[in-house]
């Protein structure tokens, strides 16, 4: 589990570091951001039914790369990129946060089912639409291109 985790920290990473490619880093970055992390790590810490064993301070990490990933495409619904692929940025990024979210609550505090089945209804989808973005980016920038 710790491999698919560091894996998956890697990756996020790769995703947050594109975005900030797109729209430089700003201030509204970080005010969006802490206000989906401070609540994400607060649950994390203060719900008494997880049981992270031993994984605790990866987890959290983990948890702050997710939140400045949402908390990023939250801000750059407000830039000047175009409107389809600021769209499409904050549904797949929205989708990997609460997928991530309820694959927290199945392996770590007996989610059951529902979390499971949760986090796999918008995992896979929150994937493919993250992987589009850049063709939406390169087919945005060929129109205006062909416009100027």
């Amino acid at each position: 589990m710790l491999i698919s985790l560091i894996f998956s920290i890697l990756c996020s990473g790769r995703t947050l570091i594109a975005f900030f490619k797109l729209v430089p880093f700003n201030k509204r970055d970080v005010l969006c951001s802490l206000i989906i992390a401070v609540p994400s790590i607060l649950i994390m810490l203060f719900y008494d039914k997880f049981d992270y064993r031993g994984m605790g301070p990866v987890l959290v990490g983990y948890a702050v790369i997710v939140s400045t990933m949402l908390g990023k495409a939250v801000s750059m619904l407000f830039s000047s990129l175009n409107r389809t692929l600021k769209i499409t940025i904050f549904v797949g990024a929205l989708m990997f946060f609460l997928s991530d979210l309820s694959l927290l609550f199945y392996q770590f505090a007996s989610g059951g089912i529902v979390a499971r089945a949760f986090c796999l209804f918008l995992y896979y989808p929150s994937c493919i639409v993250l992987a589009i973005t850049p063709i939406i980016s390169i087919y945005e920038k060929k129109k205006l291109e062909k416009a100027v």
